[in-house]
C-alpha cells in the first residue's frame, strides 16, 4: 500500500512558514497539499489573512520551474496541477477579499519572490493565467482572472474573460 502524500511530507514544523523545500516530489507536494487544507479552513472562515499565507506557501512548495516540469512524468503533472490549481485560484481570492477590506493589504508593490507582479492585482492576474495556461478551459481561471480585470476597472477585459 502507498502513502499518501501528506504521509510522505511528515507533520508540519512549527515554523512553516521558513521550511524550505524538499528535493523530494512527493513531500514537496505533500507539504502543498497539507498548506493547502489549512489554508482551505481559513478560507471557510473567512480568514483571508491566514488562508492568503498558507495558500503562499503552499505555492512555493508547490512551484517547480519549466526545466523541472519537462522531465516530470504525466501522473506527476496531474498530481500537480490537482493541488496547485485549486490553491491558486484561492490565493486570487484573498487578494481580491483583503484588497477589497483595505487595511491588511493595499495594492502596493510585491515582493519578487512572489512572482514578476508589481502589485498584488497584478500577481492575481499572473496567477490566475498560470492556471489557464495549464488548463484553457478552466471556467473558474477565467471567472477569477474576470474579477481581477473587474476590481481595475477594465470591464472590457473581464467581459471577454467570461465569453
Amino acid at each position: 500500500m502507498s502513502k499518501s502524500l501528506e504521509e510522505h511530507a511528515g507533520p508540519i514544523p512549527e515554523a512553516w512558514e521558513g521550511e524550505e523545500r524538499s528535493y523530494i516530489f512527493e513531500c514537496r507536494l505533500g507539504r502543498a497539499q497539507q498548506l493547502k487544507d489549512l489554508g482551505n479552513q481559513h478560507f471557510k472562515r473567512s480568514e483571508w489573512v491566514p488562508a492568503l499565507a498558507r495558500y503562499k506557501k503552499a505555492l512555493y512548495h508547490a512551484h517547480f520551474d519549466e526545466l523541472q516540469s519537462w522531465d516530470l512524468m504525466d501522473h506527476h503533472k496531474e498530481m500537480l496541477a490537482g493541488v496547485a490549481g485549486p490553491v491558486k485560484l484561492n490565493f486570487v481570492v484573498c487578494i481580491l477579499k483583503l484588497l477589497e477590506a483595505g487595511g491588511e493589504l493595499d495594492d502596493s508593490e510585491v515582493a519578487k519572490e512572489d512572482g514578476e507582479a508589481e502589485t498584488w492585482l497584478d500577481r492575481a492576474e499572473e496567477v490566475c493565467n498560470e492556471v489557464i495556461k495549464l488548463d484553457p478551459s478552466s471556467a473558474k481561471a477565467h471567472y477569477r482572472r474576470a474579477q481581477v480585470l473587474e476590481r481595475r476597472g477594465d470591464l472590457a477585459g473581464a467581459e471577454a474573460c467570461l465569453d
